[in-house]
């Protein structure tokens, strides 16, 4: 298979199986990237949008027009660590899968990379990549309250139709509320993760290597706003595994791992002259610490929480669909936080019995992505327990009591120290973390003594 970049006024394109597939800049951004890290840039993300698609269509090989990237064996690191899950949520082989990815040629016009000459000082200042989900709002609303400059910026992924109008139709409001307009990337290659776009059944190959593809798209930006820092919203809870059936370890979300993060930091660095960094504010925290600091010391921004993708009939009108597991997940952990759950567009009870397909605690058989591999069945189980502390009612908070009110009882001090204590990060710039600390101590503390009194309440 024929991989071909060309250049464009404002970007490049892939050019693959006689279609183009462009990453656009706004203009005045990828003028002002500087030639002698252009190439480098080109290279990279040729391989980082396509080095999936021989897994996904039956390929053995990919010919690249490009010069071999710089970090093509980081990306391949990325890939194979990132397959374990994939082959698990499609419901194939690990083992196979990784023999067929390690018998994949890559070839390159030439051997020799392009080395990145950047010479620019960059400023204290952040670009986060922005999807009006929970994390991004939360790093957004952190960078505010700490007084740092922060720039958004949208990567249009072309398959997400439904997703992307109500997002641009929060945006109106939101820039108009908050004085900040965000940038847009036209980002085609997304198309290139899509199996729908191939004719194929879904499949997850390709999305592990997102936050490490997004890490070098968003570097015209670092450079056009002097901005060093490039924060992505990696909870805790990417770093947590399972073993697959086969015995191998099985990462939800890898490149949202903080290991990988660090990895992600090294390609800035070099792409920089040691100037970027890619980090995370919340990876001490997990996502019920996330949905708790958003709707109580943020809630203005809150308001604007979309974290559904949208993709089916149901999210044409709605931003929540209320038909995936995504939505499931997100209701009961708002409700958890004590959220007004009507207030943030959800139009039906999550609790009945019609959704329990959805909920992976009840090993729900229509539970998709991170919901299907397992990891995350302590964090939903508590939620139902605080669900239930804040008097929400339904058929499942009913059959919650009968199966799991016991456990969460037995071990309330455990999942507290969980799921809203503050972890250990590697990550964090050394010149915000204390007084990044200090909101998150400010807002975590005292949460199981009130959640002791509902409990005394209750019985």
């Amino acid at each position: 298979m024929k991989v071909t970049t060309v250049s464009h006024e404002n970007g490049f394109g892939v050019l693959l199986n006689g279609k183009s597939y462009s990453i656009e800049y706004p203009n005045t951004v990828w003028k002002d990237y500087p030639d002698g890290v252009k190439n480098a840039l080109i290279e990279n993300l040729a391989v980082a949008t396509t080095i999936h698609l021989p897994l996904l269509l039956g390929e053995k090989s990919l010919q690249y027009s490009t010069a071999a990237p710089l970090f093509k064996e980081t990306l391949s690191e990325n890939m194979l660590y990132g397959i374990p899950s994939c082959s698990n949520i499609n419901g194939v082989s690990t083992a196979g899968m990784v023999r067929d990815f390690m018998n994949i040629r890559l070839e390159f016009a030439e051997h020799e990379s392009s080395i990145p000459m950047y010479d620019r000082v960059l400023d204290e200042k952040a670009i986060i990549p922005f999807t009006f989900g929970k994390d991004s709002l939360l790093t957004y609303a952190l960078c505010r309250e700490l007084g740092m400059e922060t720039h958004r910026v949208y990567a249009d992924e072309a398959m997400f139709t439904h997703e992307k109008k109500h997002k641009l139709l929060f945006e109106k409001r939101f820039s108009k509320e908050f004085g900040d307009k965000m940038d847009v990337i036209r980002h085609d290659t997304g198309l290139l993760r899509d199996a729908a776009h191939f004719g194929l059944p879904k499949n997850e190959l390709g999305w592990d290597l997102q936050t490490t593809e997004y890490s070098l798209l968003m570097l015209p930006f670092n450079n056009h706003y002097d901005a060093k820092y490039t924060f992505f919203g990696n909870e805790r809870s990417n770093n947590d595994y399972l073993f697959d059936s086969e015995g191998f370890i099985c990462h939800p979300s890898f490149d949202q791992s903080a290991g990988w993060t660090m990895r992600q930091n090294n390609i800035i660095k070099l792409m920089t002259n040691n100037q970027g960094r890619i980090a995370s504010l919340i990876e001490p925290l997990e996502d019920l610490a996330v949905l708790h600091l958003l709707v109580h010391r943020y809630g203005k921004y809150s308001r604007y929480l979309l974290s559904c993708f949208a993709d089916n009939d149901s999210g044409r009108d709605h931003h929540w669909c209320q038909s995936c597991s995504k939505c499931a997940r997100l209701f009961v952990f708002l409700t958890a936080v004590g959220a007004d759950v009507g207030a943030l567009g959800f139009y039906r009870n999550m609790f009945d019995r019609e959704f329990t397909p959805l909920f992976a605690l009840f090993n729900g058989s229509r539970t998709a992505g991170y919901d299907k591999v397992g990891t995350g069945r302590d964090e939903q189980m508590f939620a139902f327990y605080l669900a239930y502390l804040k008097g929400a009612r339904g058929h499942l908070i009913e059959r919650f009591k009968k199966e799991y009110l016991a456990e969460c009882l037995e071990r309330e001090d455990e999942l507290y120290s969980k799921f809203f204590g503050i972890h250990e990060s590697i990550t964090l710039p050394h010149q915000i973390r204390k007084p990044l600390m200090s909101i998150y101590e400010e807002e975590l503390c005292g949460g199981k003594q009130q959640s002791r009194m509902l409990l005394n309440a209750r019985q």
